[in-house]
């Protein structure tokens, strides 16, 4: 009986998953994974067409700065796109709809938290599209800088991206709790937006009072925040490091254990709460 109860919730899981997918190309959701990526590294192609000195190593440099760019507005993305992907829910009860399907809610709130972290990768995985072809473009337009001195450098798209991922686990799983939970469009946004101007609002507090004096003791807090770790300077250090022992940082870590704990809470929560909508 354990195998069919499994086997249950694994036919559960892939029904919901693939009709996540459906509703979800009919949402902002879907657009913002591609538009997400495009206009943070056409920024990028803006600033190096209008620089004067080319890089010695242009591959290298844009993937770079294309992630640094992507990783200041991740936080921002992963709070509108979880928003725009649940907010489906609350038109037509939609909640009320899908718990009365012969599916276990575990499976449900399983299915669509698997497709929006999907959607995060396909994000990454788009980046590299938009990445290469505008360097090319680059190239054609601009000469000088000279993309063909060296090849594409893949390795470096898939460390840095890879890393973008992991850091926005936490706030993806923190965003659809709070989604699932909060009923209405704005109160998640608003939420995590708070969230993600409280080491800024912090450290200048503390730097008006004088308290924070080095420039470590202010990088610090953007460090454990989760919400602004990903374009804080500990993450861009430890990503450009290729000698470094250690790809995920403890504070890495200490969010993706904390990102799983959230996610059992909210499902546990998920269980036990009456439908609303």
């Amino acid at each position: 009986s354990q195998l069919t109860m499994k086997d249950n919730f694994a036919n559960d899981f892939i029904k919901i998953y693939r009709a996540e997918w459906f509703k979800t190309k009919k949402t902002l959701a879907f657009w913002l994974i591609f538009l997400y990526p495009f206009f943070c590294i056409l920024l990028v192609s803006l600033k190096f067409l209008g620089d004067k000195q080319p890089p010695a190593d242009p591959w290298i440099d844009f993937i770079k700065q294309s992630n640094n760019v992507m990783s200041f507005f991740l936080p921002h993305f992963c709070i509108l796109m979880v928003s725009f992907a649940t907010q489906i829910e609350y038109k037509n009860h939609g909640w009320k709809q899908i718990y009365s399907q012969p599916v276990t809610r575990l499976s449900v709130f399983l299915g669509k938290y698997a497709m929006i972290l999907s959607l995060t990768i396909l994000s990454m995985a788009f980046a590299f599209f938009v990445i290469y072809g505008l360097g090319l473009l680059i190239h054609l337009i601009k000469p000088t800088v000279n993309f063909a001195i060296t090849g594409f450098s893949f390795d470096t798209y898939a460390r840095l991206y890879f890393l973008t991922f992991l850091a926005s686990i936490f706030i993806i799983t923190l965003q659809y709790w709070i989604c699932i939970r909060l009923k209405g469009f704005m109160p998640p946004i608003i939420a995590g937006i708070f969230f993600t101007i409280i080491p800024i609002a912090y450290a200048m507090i503390m730097g008006i009072a004088g308290l924070l004096k080095k420039g470590k003791e202010i990088l610090k807090i953007f460090e454990y925040d989760p919400y602004s770790y990903p374009f804080s300077t500990l993450f861009h250090f430890q990503i450009t490091k290729t000698t470094s022992p250690s790809l995920i940082t403890d504070t890495l870590q200490v969010h993706l254990a904390l990102a799983l704990l959230i996610l059992i809470l909210a499902a546990i929560d998920n269980q036990r709460r009456s439908v609303f909508a």
